[in-house]
């Protein structure tokens, strides 16, 4: 009789198991298809870009770990290197990665820092799938179409520029010259005008996204500027000068 219930026993344990690893398995291919992104990039050691509530400047980082079975990621400690780590539990943090001129951005809550690891550990976000960078398209100006921009930066002469492309959310300007040295991402631009025609002026506040320095045909450095602020008026006048060009065309 003993050795009878010993083989229920072993059959037990064995269909236990069989069950198990079957769960198992449905799990992770669930969770596989979901964070296939995250996966990538941790099989990647892709470089993250990293942002903090109340710091300017964003860091950099990568992923380290994903424990399907906890419900966290794990990440490097940032570099720069943060000062007092500890302080960021609990807090939500926003992590960005970009590829083929598309954005992924994760908001992730952290739930510990291990002083140990050198690492963070975050809850696995429910939305995550990259969308395009661009809310709206933008237009690119040709020399029929020409626009001028005048700028006031935070400190220094106004820049007087020439619009290279320009959609409802942004612009990219071109600047003579390599100004790299005068300009630092995500600072504030107070004053962004642009003449559309005949004494239509819009204008708006912005922000500085990206920036490059080009040596051919000409020395010139592009900036890429948000719009932020603009009044509904000079919104609706810039879509109408947008819908204006493209049927023109």
């Amino acid at each position: 009789m003993g050795l009878f219930n010993h083989f229920l026993d072993r059959i037990t344990h064995s269909r236990s198991e069989q069950l198990v690893q079957q769960a198992s398995n449905e799990h992770f291919v669930e969770h596989f298809d979901h964070y296939h992104h995250l996966m990538r990039l941790q099989d990647n050691r892709q470089l993250l870009e990293v942002f903090v509530s109340g710091h300017k400047n964003s860091f950099q980082s990568m992923i380290i770990g994903i424990d399907f079975i906890e419900g966290i990621f794990r990440i490097d400690e940032f570099s720069p290197f943060l000062s007092h780590p500890e302080s960021l539990v609990n807090q939500t943090i926003t992590i960005r990665h970009y590829h083929n001129w598309q954005k992924l951005e994760i908001s992730a809550t952290v739930t510990q820092w291990s002083s140990e690891d050198h690492c963070y550990s975050l809850l696995l976000p429910e939305f995550l799938d990259y969308q395009p960078r661009r809310h709206y398209p933008r237009l690119i100006l040709d020399r029929q179409n020409v626009l001028k921009t005048h700028i006031n930066p935070p400190y220094g002469s106004p820049w007087y520029a020439t619009v290279k492309d320009i959609s409802q959310g942004g612009m990219r300007i071109n600047l003579p010259g390599d100004i790299r040295p005068h300009l630092h991402k995500d600072k504030a631009l107070p004053k962004c005008q642009i003449k559309l025609g005949d004494n239509v002026y819009i204008q708006s506040r912005g922000v500085i996204r990206a920036f490059s320095y080009f040596s051919k045909p000409s020395r010139h450095t592009e900036i890429s500027i948000e719009f932020c602020n603009m009044s509904h008026i000079d919104q609706t006048h810039l879509k109408q000068f947008l819908d204006y060009i493209e049927i023109a065309a």
